[in-house]
């Protein structure tokens, strides 16, 4: 199924050199995360690096770790103007959308609730990877939803270095 994955998107994207470059990089900050994971409060500094790296490096770094879990991912032709979607996947049945950012501080109340909408009027499932921190209104709202998932902080670098599968993401397997 990666194979396929690859294949598919490298056709899709075959001239969009810009995403190309991305995905390149997005593989070698895999494994630079992996590294720093390893080393003493690692997680800390592997979260640390994440918030400074290109955010479009980070969406494809994401889009990436799920395709290495062997699932064909479908990219997003573009970066901007995308509507809050990054990329898809199929899991059991179910279209999953991603939508990955790139934070320093608090997320932003506003994509949460914009992506939130995206998934109630397309009826998919859909994952929300960042790299800030979530604050309670976020949680309130997230933990009212049933067809969101937020993964960020220890859980995301455990997804990144592939301690976790996308299967065993929370809520995945529920729904």
């Amino acid at each position: 199924m990666r194979f396929w994955s690859i294949l598919l998107n490298r056709i899709r994207l075959f001239k969009k050199k810009k995403h190309l470059y991305k995905i390149k990089k997005s593989k070698q900050v895999i494994s630079k995360i992996k590294k720093i994971a390893k080393s003493p409060n690692g997680y800390a500094k592997a979260i640390m690096y994440l918030r400074k790296i290109d955010p479009y490096v980070f969406e494809e770094l994401i889009l990436t770790v799920v395709e290495r879990n062997n699932i064909k991912i479908t990219r997003n032709t573009k970066y901007s103007g995308d509507g809050g979607l990054d990329g898809k996947f199929k899991l059991n049945n179910q279209v999953i959308l991603i939508q990955a950012k790139r934070y320093k501080n608090y997320i932003n109340l506003q994509h949460v609730t914009t992506f939130i909408s995206l998934l109630n009027k397309k009826n998919h499932l859909g994952l929300f990877i960042h790299t800030g921190k979530t604050g309670q209104n976020t949680k309130n709202i997230v933990n009212g939803c049933k067809n969101i998932t937020i993964l960020s902080g220890s859980k995301l670098i455990d997804f990144i270095i592939g301690n976790t599968n996308i299967k065993d993401i929370q809520n995945f397997s529920q729904k």
